[in-house]
């Protein structure tokens, strides 16, 4: 069959006018067969539903068709004289309903609650009294219609149009908005099979089928199962053409006098059918379209989570969980690796089914269990393990446990990171290390003398725990630079990244999406870029970034393929490797230096003369430290006198410098410490011999022998703004201090034994100064530990009950699946809470801030306020003093401190809180329990609350304002972070903490704070 095809829009948009014209005089003809007043006034009117559904679906445009076909309709029902009323009520009936639901956003498939609703108030409730005022006026102002029936017959007038919105233009809106309709077979059985029971049950319902004794019982409601069948299984139109049908058979059989709707005066037959058809129509509506929105909901969300299982597939780190069982629950691919399996094959499976190393698999289980147990998070700093090739890994996990609703923890969760590469490179550190003491010994077997022996051990040792110094620190600097950039792109187009990307690259997030990913690189790395895109390349691999700014950075790039949003895309992984690019590039200059150190001793050992040690000593230092002029001056009498210098410069020779010149070379000699200049030549007392050479950067080093000065090491450059960088100036003292070893060879021995107890002294403190990095990084990583940990607990409920609710939500009850909602608000809230605390806590280590007298009565105040909830639930009594004492502090942070200590004093006083508030000026700060105050201490003033509660240890107290320490369990969990918070405030506002208690229950504590106190 050929297809019609009109080019022109004239006769496109006149052949819609016409069909539609024929469409609505139809279907009304049809509508005035069951005409209850005069022929025209309807019990349902389908018209009006054909109309505002063709306005929707088409236009406004549309508009004269609806005109017209109502004024050939109401021509042809005979009544001339309120056919042209009657018309223009029910266009702009159509029109104005139109209007209003396209002002909502409404969309044609009604798939959202809210377009439901909108369908039902604006189109069914609001127009129809459009259309329902103005015929029924038209039919009074003719003489059609008595005025006397104005109220009868508007109200018989509306609920016909409403009904006719409510019944056919639902229908209409979804088949003409996807009119294709593609079900497989089975469904189509289904379909037909519920159509032909819906048209049976109509018929014996509405049809008159039914016992005359029963005539009065609520048969009608029988169709419902048929509608809400259609609405589960077929949707908003299955629903919506169900009602339809349904509609149409209980219209027919009202009008015909049978079915149950049918009484003995219209009035009661319209008001039983418009109530029964309201009812079907809006509850299948409404029906349909939730089981729509939970549907599109169920969706996203398990995209949300296959995606988010292949943001951690990517992570290098090993990620798993146990149950108590040991089986694991969960395991990325990086544990997949490690055991040469599939993340299918480990779930449900224990260590022991691919670990053949019983006591490893012994030594995770009592890890495991002791954390679940305990509740308590374990860092392990090195375990190991065996990988499917049989090789030993070594692994520093962490593992935390996974708490139920009721607070029991049934899993563990555990993060590794494979640290074997560390382990052997320390393990190749200390066999260097050992490899440059057999050295070191065997020089030494070559020297004649004890003093040259013992010089060449200081000088070898010294090198080797400098450089064992600062690989450490380089090692332990990129092991915490682990933020990295995410993006997901398809074929270079970035569809979403995370924050960390965006600031690596000096973007806002919004600006990164859409953008190619060849945009943020270099153009020499783009070709190289594409071709990894295009062969799927997966392993690591480094390129040059772009910032905004336009500079650049180098980069480390780790990608997979992943599937996102029904399509295969890339998942990338991006590093900032500046900080080990530039590591990499210090260790190269420092080994560099240590070689030239190493030379220059050498020199010194094969007994060389001293002019030609000295004169050596000054050419190594001047390459060394990249300074082209070099001298080098004892002292003789009052004098300096040069005794080496670099070749370009024979003017030195024999120079000798009194004290009435070369004032920065005395400087260094006078105070034993280096003197450095930027720009000698402007100097007002450089020396004249100079005046040919534009010095600029200007080093003297002092070459000291105990407290004595033998002479100075000068190095200069003549090249502008290039200074000499703290680096340098530090091999300038070590070359300056090689310098006095070789000039107090006579009585080094002496000098020797001298520093080999400094050189202990220094390894003492070196080694103290270890201990205190070590313990500053333990607490940086149990700080970090800790805050994922708390982040996580509240975060657990949230997803667990998520889940719950998604896959679970037709069994739940309306009270159990409201429980679930209130757990996952209030686990939002501690969230909130938590970060609040971190950012105050960060705040206050960073901020600096000016001290001023504080109105305490005002701060209280607030901070009451504040709680004025957590008062009143526990009905706490709070009593204040009648004058506050003034101190000095900082009035936000007061206010802090206050709210937690009153909200401690609530939560963990009596039974109910009572809670004494006071101040007095003391002579001195109160402390902690084991601290010494500082003597004689300017007055403070000291602010205390006395609860009633337990009271506190001994012990208790002294761990109490240490972070993440909590009062205890009695009532409320915490974040330990509130008391770590306050000691921070008030030590760096110039007061102390303090704590009394005995302990006694009912006897309470006393939290205390002072503050300098406010002058007079």
């Amino acid at each position: 069959m050929s297809k019609v095809e009109i080019k022109s829009p004239y006769l496109l948009y006149l052949a819609q006018i016409v069909i539609l014209t024929a469409i609505y005089f139809g279907v009304a003809k049809m509508g005035l067969s069951l005409a209850s007043f005069r022929g025209i006034v309807t019990l349902v009117w389908p018209p009006t539903g054909v109309a505002l559904a063709a306005l929707l679906l088409f236009g406004y445009r549309l508009w004269p068709a609806i005109a017209l076909g109502a004024l050939l309709v109401n021509l042809s029902a005979g009544a001339s004289l309120a056919t042209g009323g009657i018309a223009l009520g029910n266009t702009l009936e159509a029109v104005v309903g139109a209007y209003l639901l396209n002002r909502t956003g409404l969309r044609y498939n009604l798939e959202r609650l809210r377009d439901a609703f909108s369908l039902v108030f604006w189109g069914a409730i609001v127009s129809p009294t459009i259309g329902a005022a103005i015929g029924v006026a038209s039919l009074g102002l003719t003489g059609a219609g008595a005025w006397a029936d104005y109220d009868s017959v508007w109200w018989v007038w509306w609920l016909g149009d409403a009904m006719g919105v409510l019944v056919v233009a639902p229908a209409l809106l979804i088949w003409g908005y996807q009119p294709r309709l593609a079900m497989p077979l089975r469904q189509v059985v289904e379909a037909v099979g519920l159509l032909a029971a819906l048209v049976i049950a109509g018929e014996l319902v509405f049809g008159g089928f039914y016992i005359s004794q029963v005539a009065n019982y609520p048969l009608a409601y029988i169709i419902f199962p048929f509608v809400i069948w259609a609405a589960f299984r077929f949707g908003q139109r299955g629903a919506t053409t169900a009602t339809l049908v349904a509609a149409g058979l209980a219209v027919w059989g009202t009008a015909q006098g049978v079915g149950p709707f049918a009484q003995e005066t219209i009035d009661a037959s319209l008001l039983l059918l418009h109530g029964f058809l309201s009812t079907m129509a809006i509850t299948a509506m409404l029906l349909a379209a939730a089981l729509a929105e939970r549907n599109q909901t169920e969706e996203a969300l398990k995209e949300q989570r296959a995606f988010l299982r292949q943001v951690i597939n990517i992570n290098p780190h090993l990620i798993f969980a146990k149950d108590r069982a040991g089986r694991f629950t969960l395991a990325n691919q990086a544990v997949a690796d490690v055991f040469g399996t599939t993340i299918e094959a480990i779930l449900g499976k224990t260590d022991a089914d691919f670990n053949p190393e019983t006591t490893q698999n012994e030594h995770f289980r009592r890890d495991d269990l002791d954390v679940m147990n305990t509740l308590q998070e374990k860092f392990i700093p090195e375990e190991p393990i065996t990988d499917a090739a049989g090789r030993i890994r070594w692994l520093q996990t962490i593992k935390r446990p996974i708490l139920d609703s009721s607070g029991q923890a049934l899993q563990v969760l555990g993060v590794a990171t494979d640290i074997t590469a560390h382990r052997q490179a320390q393990e190749e550190l200390q066999r260097y290390k050992k490899h440059l003491e057999e050295l070191v010994k065997e020089r030494t077997l070559e020297l004649t003398e004890a003093v040259e022996q013992l010089e060449r051990e200081i000088t070898e040792r010294r090198q080797a725990e400098e450089a064992l110094r600062e690989s450490e620190e380089r090692f332990h600097y990129l092991a915490d630079a682990t933020f990295e950039g995410i993006v997901i792109h398809d074929q270079g187009q970035i569809l979403d990244a995370n924050q960390s990307f965006a600031l690596m690259v000096g973007y806002e997030l919004a600006e990164v999406k859409g953008k190619n990913v060849l945009g943020f690189a270099t153009p020499e790395y783009r070709d190289l870029i594409m071709q990894h895109v295009q062969s799927d390349y997966e392993k690591p691999y480094e390129v040059m970034g772009l910032k905004k700014d336009g500079s650049t950075f180098p980069a480390e790039i780790w990608a997979k393929i992943i599937p996102y949003q029904g399509r295969m895309v890339r998942v990338a992984a991006i590093r900032d490797i500046t900080e080990r690019k530039q590591a990499e590039e210090t260790l190269l200059r420092q080994n560099e230096f240590l070689v030239a150190l190493h030379q220059i001793t050498l020199d010194l050992l094969n007994r060389r003369e001293m002019g030609d040690l000295l004169q050596a000593l000054v050419d190594r230092a001047a390459t060394l430290l990249d300074a082209p002029y070099g001298e080098l001056m004892l002292k003789e009498g009052d004098e300096l006198v040069v005794r080496a210098f670099t070749q370009n410069q024979p003017f030195l020779l024999g120079d000798r410098i009194g004290r009435d010149e070369a004032l920065l070379s005395w400087q260094a000699h006078d105070t034993g410490q280096p003197a450095i200049l930027d720009n000698y030549s402007a100097w007002a007392a450089h020396r004249a011999i100079y005046n040919g050479v534009h010095l600029r950067a200007v080093a003297e080093f002092p070459i000291m022998i105990g407290q004595a000065c033998l002479g100075v090491l000068a190095l200069g450059r003549d090249e502008p703004d290039y200074p000499f960088k703290p680096e340098q100036i530090q091999k300038g003292i070590l070359l300056s201090q090689l310098a006095a070893l070789i000039l107090d060879r006579a009585n080094l021995y002496d000098a020797a034994l001298r520093e080999i107890t400094e050189r202990k002294q220094a390894e003492e403190a070196l080694l103290q100064q270890a201990v205190e990095l070590e313990a500053r990084n333990e607490e940086l990583d149990a700080f970090a530990h800790t805050v994922a940990h708390d982040l996580k607990v509240p975060l657990g409920p949230i997803t667990g009950y998520a889940d719950i609710l998604i896959e679970d939500d037709a069994l739940l009850t309306p009270n159990e699946r409201q429980k679930y909602l209130q757990i996952i608000a209030r686990s939002g809230r501690k969230m909130n809470s938590i970060i609040g605390e971190l950012l105050l806590l960060a705040s206050v280590r960073k901020k600096e801030v000016k001290s001023a007298p504080l109105d305490m009565a005002g701060i209280v105040a607030e901070a009451q306020q504040r709680l004025a909830h957590l008062i009143e639930e526990h009905q706490a009594e709070i009593i204040l003093p009648q004058v506050w004492p003034v101190a000095l502090g900082y009035a936000p942070w007061i206010e802090e401190v206050w709210t937690n200590y009153l909200s401690n004093a609530i939560k963990y006083g009596g039974r109910p809180p009572r809670l004494e508030l006071g101040a007095t000026v003391v002579g001195q700060a109160v402390s902690l329990p084991d601290e010494e105050s500082p003597p004689d201490s300017p007055p403070k003033v000291r602010f205390w609350v006395h609860d009633n509660g337990p009271g506190l240890s001994l012990a208790a107290q002294r761990r109490l304002f240490t972070p993440f320490t909590q009062l205890g369990q009695v009532r409320i969990e915490g974040q330990g972070l509130g008391l770590s918070i306050v000691r921070r405030i008030v030590e760096k506002l110039g007061g102390e903490v303090g704590i009394e208690s005995e302990g006694i229950p009912g006897q309470g504590s006393i939290f205390s704070f002072t503050l300098p106190q406010a002058p007079a």
